[in-house]
């Protein structure tokens, strides 16, 4: 039987082919196997999420607290604003009602009596009567302190300083006018007295020692009438700002 040769296999060949042709190394992603502390990762969004929350509420915690207070101090000024409003519209009636019967008692005393005789051309009799002039400055003074000043309207505020700055007015000429009747008026009438003796000679014109008595008495006129012109003024303007 005849030998066939087996050849042997080409391993060298095939060893050389695979030696020369590099091996690629795989690219593996990174797994979460990878990590070492893969919960930690889990838990970051959570925490996040939770301390976000927390800040929020803070928040709307400081926002509702910011609200509530600016609530109550805007009720905590309404109430002021109505309390004062009432006071001072108490007063301004009061003082009103004063200043109409003080006025009518001088009517009655000087315009009647004096005055309009003197217009007319008689020679009436000068008479030594005071005249009692309040002023109403403590109960605004009050009104103020108490917070007036921060919740009144500025126009309200300057009609309400005009009335006091006429009463003033009206009350340093009624001073006045008591000093010199007093120092002047008084001792001329110590016993029966002629009229005559304040009037120029055969006519109805004071004497220049007693014209301070005709001015007295015109100026308190017109500053009663103005003074309630000016309160009746106030009490409109507080009574329409209590409706707002």
């Amino acid at each position: 039987m005849p030998e066939t040769e087996i050849e042997p296999p080409e391993i060298e060949s095939e060893l050389s082919e695979s030696a020369a042709t590099p091996v690629l190394a795989e690219k593996t992603e990174p797994s979460e196997s990878s990590d070492p502390n893969p919960a930690r990762r889990r838990r970051f969004p959570e925490r996040f999420m939770r301390l976000a929350a927390e800040a929020l509420v803070v928040f709307l915690g400081v926002w509702s607290a910011f609200l509530l207070d600016g609530c109550r101090e805007r009720q905590e000024e309404a109430r002021l604003r109505a309390q004062i409003h009432e006071a001072l519209r108490h007063d301004i009636a009061e003082t009103i009602l004063a200043i109409e019967s003080a006025s009518e008692w001088f009517d009655q005393t000087f315009v009647q009596e004096f005055l309009e005789p003197l217009e007319a051309g008689e020679r009436p009799h000068l008479t030594p009567i005071p005249i009692s002039a309040g002023r109403p400055d403590e109960g605004w003074n009050a009104i103020l302190a108490s917070g007036g000043l921060e919740v009144l309207d500025l126009e309200l505020i300057r009609s309400v300083e005009a009335a006091l700055a006429t009463s003033r007015w009206v009350s340093e000429v009624a001073l006045d006018y008591n000093q010199y009747v007093r120092t002047i008026l008084v001792p001329e009438l110590d016993g029966p007295v002629d009229v005559s003796i304040f009037y120029l000679e055969d006519s109805p014109r004071l004497r220049s020692k007693y014209l301070w008595y005709y001015y007295s008495l015109t100026t308190i006129q017109r500053g009663f009438e103005d003074l309630l012109r000016e309160l009746k003024n106030v009490e409109q303007m507080v009574q329409e700002a209590s409706t707002q």
